[in-house]
């Protein structure tokens, strides 16, 4: 593994099944506004599930959406 993708493995390896708004918003390299603001018009790569009044990510689909294969990224459940 290179000394690049050393440091994304060891995040991705400490993702829970699903992601929060914060977290999808450092995935993406997006504030939290933004990422509401995408939500709101649809133009979020992946729609979140709605838990209550929070939003959710489900982690293997935004990793899939970032190009990641979580199959093969270590200890993503």
């Amino acid at each position: 593994m290179s000394s690049n993708t050393a440091p994304i493995a060891a995040v991705i390896g400490d993702l829970p099944a699903t992601l929060d708004v914060g977290q999808v918003a450092n995935l993406y390299g997006m504030s939290t506004w933004a990422l509401y603001e995408a939500v709101k018009t649809g133009k979020v790569p992946v729609q979140p599930l709605r838990v209550g009044k929070k939003l959710r990510w489900p982690t293997a689909l935004v990793l899939r959406s970032l190009g990641i294969d979580p199959a093969t990224a270590p200890d993503v459940a």
